[in-house]
């Protein structure tokens, strides 16, 4: 009842803050959606709540001033940091995709909440990693690897995660509407990925277990040219059902899915540099970052948030980071692209 639970982008656009007990209960319900099995990411839920409480604790002092709706977006970012460890990328996540003005003042304030509000969930998430790698040393082929697969990432990153931006948006546009009949399809879409686990036992959930089956060298290059095509689809379905969640994580294992299957490709063709394991693990890291960065649409939190959920090795960071900025504006240009030869099509078929 009552229409759709608004979203921090909402509160951000019109400035009328989140009702507090609707919101909460709704980023409940979406830990429970992600928990049982549904292919969607959970990351949407802190967020919203942090958001949800910076609203209620701004509403009786101007809640649509700018530093009203300032405080809402570092609230979101810093309950992403603090849930998921990621104190720079929670700061970050305020800029690059709720879009608030960087000014010393805001930076600041970002950077000093998303630390303090991680460093308070410690005693309760840990202080570790949330992703683990198994410690290697950076191989001259190692290096080799990781900064070929950089270049070539980049393309391939593009078509795969605008194909998977482009479907979760229609999927939000097309929603099943809150009727009697949401717990129906929304079970449906449980069940659809259920089957799916059947085959593909790591597809369910937010794409945790596929991210850490590339970075334990686990699987096979079948099994993630499946997953590759399948995670994607399947978040699609939830959302599009009526499933309420992110596609932060589930972007990143498509991403991850994309370089385990691509390092046991170009093992199998016999490509130089490309005979270690753990060629396995760089490529995944670069994917994971080269995809998020083209559905979060900001490539410096995806490049930095990739970073920090895994504590990946210094000498990765580079072709993280470019992979990322490669992607994205890679995406951007293809895209302006093709409107312009849209637009001249559209304007030389209705010229006298």
């Amino acid at each position: 009842r009552g229409g759709p639970v608004r979203t921090v982008g909402d509160a951000l656009h019109d400035g009328h803050g989140l009702p507090l007990v609707r919101t909460l209960a709704d980023a409940a319900f979406q830990l429970l959606a992600a928990g049982t099995g549904s292919s969607i990411g959970r990351e949407n839920a802190p967020r919203q709540g942090a958001a949800a409480v910076a609203a209620a604790l701004t509403r009786n002092k101007n809640s649509a001033s700018g530093v009203a709706v300032e405080l809402v977006a570092i609230a979101a970012g810093a309950g992403l940091g603090a849930v998921y460890n990621v104190p720079l990328a929670g700061a970050i996540f305020a800029f690059s995709v709720l879009r608030i003005t960087p000014t010393l003042r805001t930076v600041l304030t970002a950077l000093a909440v998303s630390g303090l509000a991680t460093v308070t969930a410690w005693p309760v998430v840990g202080h570790q990693a949330f992703y683990t790698l198994p410690e290697f040393s950076p191989s001259r082929g190692l290096v080799l690897a990781a900064v070929a697969w950089m270049v070539v990432v980049m393309p391939l990153a593009g078509g795969i995660g605008g194909a998977f931006a482009a479907g979760a948006d229609w999927a939000g546009r097309h929603r099943t509407p809150p009727r009697w009949y949401l717990p129906l399809t929304v079970g449906a879409a449980g069940a659809a990925v259920g089957a799916c686990a059947l085959v593909l036992p790591p597809v369910p959930g937010n794409g945790f277990d596929i991210i850490q089956l590339t970075l334990h060298l686990g699987g096979s290059g079948a099994l993630f040219a499946c997953l590759l095509v399948a995670k994607p689809a399947l978040t699609v379905l939830c959302l599009r059902c009526g499933a309420v969640g992110g596609t932060l994580t589930p972007a990143l294992a498509t991403g991850a899915s994309l370089g385990g299957a691509a390092a046991f490709f170009f093992h199998w063709a016999g490509l130089p540099w490309m005979d270690s394991e753990y060629s396995i693990i760089s490529c995944a890291l670069i994917g994971a970052a080269a995809v998020l960065a083209v559905t979060q649409r900001a490539p410096l939190f995806a490049a930095v948030v990739t970073w920090e959920l895994t504590a990946a090795p210094l000498w990765l960071v580079g072709p993280i980071v470019i992979s990322a900025l490669g992607s994205f504006y890679l995406t951007r240009w293809a895209r302006r692209a093709a409107a312009r030869r849209a637009s001249t099509r559209t304007a030389a078929a209705t010229a006298p």
